[in-house]
């Protein structure tokens, strides 16, 4: 049987992924898009919290009301 390393970057990536919702996390970032020498666009990302619905409800953030699960 073959090992695939596509399979463990799958894998490993839903295990991150698995660990960031269930725990919440935020990112902050600035990401600067570039021509040659020239920035065509830059990306701010405020205080951007991923978690999931259950963690968000446990640390006491409210869920809009017009978001509901089976929509997501």
């Amino acid at each position: 049987m073959s090992h695939d390393r596509e399979d463990d970057w799958d894998a490993g990536l839903a295990e991150v992924l698995k660990v960031l919702l269930d725990r919440g996390t935020t990112i902050t970032a600035d990401i600067p898009i570039t021509v040659g020498d020239v920035e065509v666009l830059s990306l701010k990302i405020q205080p951007l919290l991923l978690s999931s619905f259950a963690t968000a409800k446990q640390v006491g953030l409210e869920i809009p009301t017009s978001v509901k699960k089976k929509d997501v």
